[in-house]
């Protein structure tokens, strides 16, 4: 590791451009993750205020992401534990 002071002018200033940019990446990060939470929250609400049960619609969701692998694994879970009996 470098010892403090042994850094050139160009180095460091490379340095806290690089920092300064990762800092602004993660500020963009933080405002699209709220941005997208609030458009959930409001697409979850509409769906609610017309009836659907958003909880059932958010695992119908889950589920119909599952691989073939996965759908397989989890029907025979749910008949061996006689879920939808």
């Amino acid at each position: 590791m470098a010892e403090a002071g042994h850094n050139s002018g160009v180095a460091a200033d490379e340095l806290k451009e690089f920092a300064r940019r990762i800092v602004r990446l993660e500020d963009d990060k933080k405002e699209a993750v709220a941005e997208f939470n609030e458009d959930l929250k409001t697409v979850r609400a509409e769906a609610k205020s017309r009836g659907y049960d958003t909880k059932i619609l958010t695992k119908a969701i889950q589920l119909s992401r599952l691989d073939a692998e996965d759908r397989t694994m989890l029907d025979l879970y749910c008949g061996a534990l006689n879920v939808f009996d």
